[in-house]
């Protein structure tokens, strides 16, 4: 069953069902439709809390560069970005962008995969 650890400023999304989805780095055993997904926050502390259960419905491969998302190697129209930021817990493409490449020092990210559960 692949948990998943969230930060603090996604917790509340995660638990309230409004994000619906996260990106990570591709995984040694991934992550496939239909497993059980178990989120947290605070893994590996006193303060760990489970956010949810949920099952993945879907996982394709992502690559994040400032000239925009691919989606299995396809380029995402502007308004498919959005939601997706969105669905990510963003409230537009330019702040999810700023967040992935702090996190990942700067763009382009590869080897990313979308992972989405309902």
């Amino acid at each position: 069953m692949p948990a998943y650890n969230f930060k603090p400023q996604f917790a509340e999304a995660v638990a309230s069902g409004t994000k619906s989805c996260t990106i990570r780095p591709k995984r040694k055993h991934p992550t496939k439709p239909g497993d059980q997904l178990k989120l947290y926050t605070g893994m590996r502390t006193k303060h760990c809390r489970l956010l949810r259960e949920a099952t993945c419905t879907s996982v394709q491969s992502v690559r994040i560069s400032a000239n925009g998302i691919e989606l299995d190697g396809a380029k995402m129209t502007a308004a498919d970005e959005l939601a997706l930021a969105q669905a990510d817990g963003f409230t537009s493409v330019a702040e999810m962008l700023s967040f992935f490449s702090a996190v990942y020092d700067g763009l382009p990210i590869e080897n990313m995969e979308l992972i989405r559960w309902s």
